[in-house]
């Protein structure tokens, strides 16, 4: 673990206490995709109410939060305590189509830190951008423009971020056995050496824990993530080909 990791796991100990110590929700900042792993694995030696939560079921970008005993999950998300909001950002008729790094790049050279903003859902004609609810005064105040276009920005309760539900594609194969890499390679089309040099990078996710060991095995509901490439879940773990391999059934998020 580096010192970045352990770092970040005292600000989730300091978190967690000031919870216990005094009976209030607490929450991180946003974490990225390694953090999430980090904080989703250390979750599972602790006690308590804690969750990590980014808006919508789909969210890359969460908080860890850390909820007192009269508070369950699903009565914090629907509070007016939930820490999250939309930051609901429109461009002008007929401008240029801006992508996610267009408004990921101008939030950020407002001299914001990267743990202020969540995901951001890219929309036809602008994008929702999930944020922090302290920092919606001065995105209103200061958030104006993308590039070259002009923007309006207006805030919204988190229930009315705008985002499409996935679309899977249900696709079969076979493998010589559920060991990650072989997984890896027959859901993203991929040879096992590169499958296997992607585990070993770290840009490989099992059930959003980043996972660099490719022997591990997989099972029927796990989901496996290759960042750049896409996300699976494995369906159905059936029997064996005439060749003596494993026949996997499984979704793809498209």
């Amino acid at each position: 673990m580096t010192k970045e990791d352990q770092l970040l796991l005292a600000v989730i100990d300091d978190k967690m206490n000031y919870c216990e110590n005094n009976y209030i929700e607490t929450h991180t900042g946003f974490l990225d995709t390694h953090q999430v792993s980090i904080v989703n694995t250390y979750f599972r030696t602790l006690k308590g109410r804690h969750m990590l939560y980014g808006g919508y079921p789909e969210a890359e970008r969460c908080i860890a939060v850390f909820l007192p005993d009269y508070l369950n999950e699903e009565s914090f998300i629907t509070s007016e305590d939930n820490p999250l909001s939309v930051l609901s950002i429109r461009t002008a008729k007929g401008a240029k189509a801006l992508t996610h790094r267009d408004y990921l790049g101008s939030v950020l050279s407002l001299g914001l830190k990267r743990d202020v903003i969540g995901d951001i859902v890219v929309l036809d004609d602008g994008a929702d951008m999930i944020i922090l609810k302290e920092m919606e005064n001065f995105l209103l105040s200061n958030y104006s423009k993308a590039g070259h276009s002009s923007l309006s920005v207006e805030i919204k309760p988190i229930d009315k971020l705008r985002y499409e539900e996935i679309s899977l594609k249900h696709a079969k194969d076979t493998v010589a056995s559920l060991r990650l890499d072989n997984i890896v390679a027959a859901v993203f089309n991929l040879s096992r050496g590169k499958a296997q040099e992607a585990i070993k990078s770290g840009t490989v996710f099992l059930n959003s824990i980043e996972t660099t060991k490719p022997d591990i095995l997989v099972e029927e509901l796990d989901k496996v993530v290759l960042r750049g490439r896409g996300k699976a879940k494995i369906i159905e773990v059936g029997g064996r080909s005439r060749k003596d391999r494993i026949c996997i059934e499984y979704d793809i998020y498209i």
